[in-house]
Protein backbone atom coordinates (compact mmCIF):
# COMPACT_ATOMS: atom_id res chain seq x y z
CA UNK A 1 0.00 0.00 0.00
CA UNK A 2 1.30 3.34 -0.99
CA UNK A 3 2.15 5.46 2.25
CA UNK A 4 1.43 9.00 0.57
CA UNK A 5 -1.15 11.02 2.43
CA UNK A 6 -0.44 14.63 0.59
CA UNK A 7 0.87 15.87 -2.86
CA UNK A 8 2.33 18.51 -3.30
CA UNK A 9 3.14 20.10 -6.88
CA UNK A 10 4.64 23.39 -8.28
CA UNK A 11 3.07 25.80 -10.38
CA UNK A 12 5.58 27.36 -12.53
CA UNK A 13 6.75 25.41 -15.55
CA UNK A 14 4.66 22.58 -14.30
CA UNK A 15 1.20 23.37 -13.94
CA UNK A 16 1.81 26.21 -15.34
CA UNK A 17 3.37 26.16 -18.67
CA UNK A 18 5.11 29.48 -19.92
CA UNK A 19 6.19 30.51 -23.45
CA UNK A 20 7.74 33.20 -22.22
CA UNK A 21 10.48 33.70 -25.18
CA UNK A 22 7.57 34.24 -27.75
CA UNK A 23 6.11 36.93 -25.15
CA UNK A 24 9.49 38.53 -24.71
CA UNK A 25 10.33 39.39 -28.54
CA UNK A 26 8.54 42.85 -28.55
CA UNK A 27 10.38 43.87 -25.25
CA UNK A 28 13.79 42.21 -26.68
CA UNK A 29 13.28 44.26 -30.09
CA UNK A 30 12.86 47.71 -27.92
CA UNK A 31 15.62 47.44 -25.31
CA UNK A 32 18.24 44.91 -26.64
CA UNK A 33 17.59 43.28 -23.26
CA UNK A 34 17.31 39.42 -23.81
CA UNK A 35 15.04 37.42 -21.35
CA UNK A 36 18.22 35.50 -20.09
CA UNK A 37 20.71 38.74 -19.82
CA UNK A 38 17.54 40.26 -18.12
CA UNK A 39 17.28 37.82 -15.68
CA UNK A 40 20.89 37.45 -15.06
CA UNK A 41 20.78 40.57 -14.26
CA UNK A 42 18.10 40.83 -11.62
CA UNK A 43 19.13 37.57 -10.02
CA UNK A 44 22.98 38.76 -9.61
CA UNK A 45 21.82 42.10 -8.18
CA UNK A 46 19.53 40.11 -5.28
CA UNK A 47 16.29 41.36 -6.54
CA UNK A 48 14.44 38.53 -7.40
CA UNK A 49 15.54 36.85 -4.05
CA UNK A 50 14.12 39.58 -2.59
CA UNK A 51 10.94 39.62 -4.68
CA UNK A 52 10.23 35.80 -3.97
CA UNK A 53 10.65 35.94 -0.25
CA UNK A 54 8.01 38.71 -0.07
CA UNK A 55 10.58 41.46 1.34
CA UNK A 56 9.86 43.57 -1.44
CA UNK A 57 6.75 43.94 -3.66
CA UNK A 58 6.43 43.75 -7.04
CA UNK A 59 6.45 47.37 -8.12
CA UNK A 60 9.46 48.06 -5.65
CA UNK A 61 11.40 44.98 -7.55
CA UNK A 62 10.56 46.43 -10.73
CA UNK A 63 12.87 50.11 -10.05
CA UNK A 64 14.86 47.82 -8.64
CA UNK A 65 15.70 46.09 -12.37
CA UNK A 66 14.99 49.50 -13.88
CA UNK A 67 18.10 50.61 -12.19
CA UNK A 68 19.98 48.47 -12.38
CA UNK A 69 19.42 47.83 -16.44
CA UNK A 70 18.82 51.61 -17.73
CA UNK A 71 15.48 49.84 -19.30
CA UNK A 72 12.47 52.67 -17.92
CA UNK A 73 9.82 51.18 -15.79
CA UNK A 74 7.46 52.16 -17.98
CA UNK A 75 8.68 49.30 -20.21
CA UNK A 76 9.32 46.59 -17.71
CA UNK A 77 5.78 47.41 -16.28
CA UNK A 78 4.25 46.58 -19.67
CA UNK A 79 6.50 43.57 -19.94
CA UNK A 80 5.56 42.68 -16.54
CA UNK A 81 1.85 42.42 -17.43
CA UNK A 82 2.47 40.56 -21.05
CA UNK A 83 4.08 37.83 -18.20
CA UNK A 84 0.77 37.96 -16.14
CA UNK A 85 -1.74 37.86 -18.46
CA UNK A 86 0.14 35.49 -21.57
CA UNK A 87 0.04 32.73 -18.48
CA UNK A 88 -2.10 29.68 -18.40
CA UNK A 89 -2.98 26.68 -16.42
CA UNK A 90 -2.75 23.00 -17.95
CA UNK A 91 -6.37 21.75 -17.16
CA UNK A 92 -5.36 18.51 -18.41
CA UNK A 93 -2.60 17.87 -16.07
CA UNK A 94 -4.42 19.54 -12.81
CA UNK A 95 -7.54 16.49 -14.01
CA UNK A 96 -4.55 14.03 -13.82
CA UNK A 97 -3.68 15.48 -10.17
CA UNK A 98 -7.29 15.60 -9.10
CA UNK A 99 -8.10 11.78 -10.29
CA UNK A 100 -4.72 11.01 -7.80
CA UNK A 101 -6.41 12.90 -4.80
CA UNK A 102 -9.65 11.23 -4.93
CA UNK A 103 -8.07 7.44 -6.52
CA UNK A 104 -5.98 7.59 -3.12
CA UNK A 105 -8.32 10.03 -0.50
CA UNK A 106 -4.97 12.33 -0.39
CA UNK A 107 -4.49 15.68 -0.23
CA UNK A 108 -3.39 17.69 -3.16
CA UNK A 109 -1.12 21.35 -2.20
CA UNK A 110 0.73 23.99 -4.24
CA UNK A 111 3.60 24.66 -3.40
CA UNK A 112 5.69 28.09 -5.25
CA UNK A 113 7.87 30.29 -5.06
CA UNK A 114 5.62 33.18 -6.91
CA UNK A 115 5.53 36.81 -6.32
CA UNK A 116 2.54 37.86 -3.91
CA UNK A 117 0.72 40.49 -6.35
CA UNK A 118 0.98 38.55 -9.58
CA UNK A 119 0.56 35.00 -8.23
CA UNK A 120 -2.65 36.59 -6.30
CA UNK A 121 -4.19 37.35 -10.06
CA UNK A 122 -3.52 33.94 -11.30
CA UNK A 123 -5.03 32.36 -8.15
CA UNK A 124 -7.96 34.13 -8.98
CA UNK A 125 -7.98 33.56 -12.98
CA UNK A 126 -7.37 29.90 -11.98
CA UNK A 127 -9.79 29.28 -9.82
CA UNK A 128 -6.58 27.36 -7.95
CA UNK A 129 -8.68 27.00 -4.51
CA UNK A 130 -11.05 25.04 -6.94
CA UNK A 131 -8.04 22.32 -6.86
CA UNK A 132 -6.06 23.19 -3.54
CA UNK A 133 -8.69 24.42 -0.94
CA UNK A 134 -6.38 26.48 1.29
CA UNK A 135 -3.71 24.61 0.59
CA UNK A 136 -1.84 26.98 -1.77
CA UNK A 137 1.98 27.72 0.02
CA UNK A 138 3.55 30.93 -1.77
CA UNK A 139 7.23 31.93 -1.02
CA UNK A 140 6.24 35.55 -0.93
CA UNK A 141 3.69 34.85 1.97
CA UNK A 142 5.56 32.36 4.46
CA UNK A 143 9.01 34.42 3.82
CA UNK A 144 11.07 31.12 2.35
CA UNK A 145 12.52 29.89 -0.51
CA UNK A 146 11.64 26.35 -2.33
CA UNK A 147 15.63 26.27 -1.65
CA UNK A 148 15.33 26.61 2.15
CA UNK A 149 14.50 23.04 3.97
CA UNK A 150 12.27 25.30 6.20
CA UNK A 151 9.79 25.91 3.35
CA UNK A 152 9.17 21.98 3.46
CA UNK A 153 8.92 22.11 7.25
CA UNK A 154 6.67 24.55 6.91
CA UNK A 155 4.49 22.75 3.64
CA UNK A 156 4.14 19.87 6.31
CA UNK A 157 3.12 21.44 9.17
CA UNK A 158 0.41 23.44 6.88
CA UNK A 159 -1.05 19.68 4.99
CA UNK A 160 -0.72 17.98 8.83
CA UNK A 161 1.40 14.80 7.37
CA UNK A 162 5.13 13.68 8.03
CA UNK A 163 7.85 14.22 5.25
CA UNK A 164 7.61 10.50 4.22
CA UNK A 165 4.18 10.55 3.85
CA UNK A 166 4.44 14.07 0.78
CA UNK A 167 5.56 13.68 -2.28
CA UNK A 168 6.34 16.87 -4.17
CA UNK A 169 6.51 17.65 -7.55
CA UNK A 170 8.51 19.99 -9.28
CA UNK A 171 10.89 20.62 -13.17
CA UNK A 172 13.44 22.08 -10.90
CA UNK A 173 15.86 19.27 -9.68
CA UNK A 174 17.70 21.32 -7.69
CA UNK A 175 14.30 22.08 -5.22
CA UNK A 176 14.12 18.54 -5.53
CA UNK A 177 17.01 17.52 -3.71
CA UNK A 178 16.01 20.22 -0.85
CA UNK A 179 13.39 18.24 -0.48
CA UNK A 180 14.52 14.85 -0.80
CA UNK A 181 16.91 16.11 2.77
CA UNK A 182 13.83 16.75 4.50
CA UNK A 183 12.57 13.38 3.29
CA UNK A 184 9.78 13.77 0.84
CA UNK A 185 9.31 11.37 -2.17
CA UNK A 186 9.94 13.68 -5.35
CA UNK A 187 9.14 13.42 -8.93
CA UNK A 188 11.09 15.07 -11.48
CA UNK A 189 8.65 16.69 -13.96
CA UNK A 190 9.10 16.39 -17.53
CA UNK A 191 5.59 16.76 -18.97
CA UNK A 192 2.05 15.23 -18.63
CA UNK A 193 2.79 11.89 -20.14
CA UNK A 194 6.12 10.78 -18.12
CA UNK A 195 4.01 12.00 -14.97
CA UNK A 196 1.39 10.08 -15.17
CA UNK A 197 3.79 6.85 -15.99
CA UNK A 198 5.27 8.06 -12.85
CA UNK A 199 1.61 8.25 -10.63
CA UNK A 200 0.57 4.53 -11.74
CA UNK A 201 3.85 3.11 -10.55
CA UNK A 202 3.92 4.42 -8.01
CA UNK A 203 0.11 3.03 -7.41
CA UNK A 204 -1.49 6.65 -6.98
CA UNK A 205 -2.67 6.36 -10.64
CA UNK A 206 -5.28 3.43 -11.85
CA UNK A 207 -4.02 2.15 -14.58
CA UNK A 208 -6.80 2.97 -17.41
CA UNK A 209 -6.30 6.82 -16.70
Amino acid sequence: MNSIKALFVDFNDTISPGNFAESFAPFEAETGWTGEALGKAYIEAGLLHQLMSGAVNEHEFWIGVSAVTGVSLEILLQYAAVIRDTKTLDIELMELLVTCQRHCGISLALLTDNVEEMFAFWRRKFDLEQYFGEHIINSAECKLLKRDPQIYHYALKTIGVRADEALFIDDNVDYLKVAQSVGFQTIHFQGREHLRRELIERGLLPNEV
